[in-house]
């Protein structure tokens, strides 16, 4: 399954912002799990296409300005991701005390990603989301979501487009 990960970070180009994200990441995956750095988006929205291959590129996404990347997270944060999806109507069908011991394999499972989906929305305090100060699902790579490096030494700040497969 593919992802898209967004790492932001401190750099002095998009070519270096790339390569950091790269170095991050990099004990991620193995012959099955792997990633594809697709390119970056700056503070300024200066648009750089790092892999032309991978899925997630700014340009493909259309997400090519900061504001739009925000957008797409706020989506993200206020769906489920369809996950829940099983639970949220197990539950609403409930005439009395639910039993969570009587659920199946599947809606336990939907129930624990829809309780995570929750909890990381929680996070954020119920403040609208900036994906260059905000987390959601943070390296959790294997998850639509924005991790924060801190640290960086570069002078400029980018999101990187990360095409996360699991």
């Amino acid at each position: 399954m593919h992802n898209l990960h967004f790492l932001v970070l401190k750099a002095d180009s998009p070519q270096d912002a790339c390569a950091e994200a790269e170095d991050y990441i990099m004990d991620f995956g193995n012959e099955n799990n792997w990633r594809t750095v697709c390119g970056c988006v700056s503070k300024r929205n200066q648009v750089f296409i790092n892999d032309a291959d991978g899925r997630y590129s700014p340009e493909q996404t259309g997400y090519t300005t900061i504001a739009k990347i925000n957008r797409a997270v706020r989506r993200w944060i206020n769906g489920d991701g369809g996950f829940g999806l099983t639970a949220k109507t197990k539950i609403a069908k409930a005439k009395k005390k639910i039993d969570l011991s009587k659920w199946n394999t599947n809606e336990l499972f939907s129930l624990e990603r829809y309780a995570k989906h929750l909890y990381q929305k929680a996070q954020l305090g119920g403040k609208k989301f900036n994906v260059l100060e905000d987390c959601f699902y943070p390296n959790e790579y294997t998850e639509c979501g924005v991790t924060q490096i801190e640290g960086g030494e570069g002078k400029r700040m980018y999101v990187v487009f990360i095409d996360m497969h699991d």
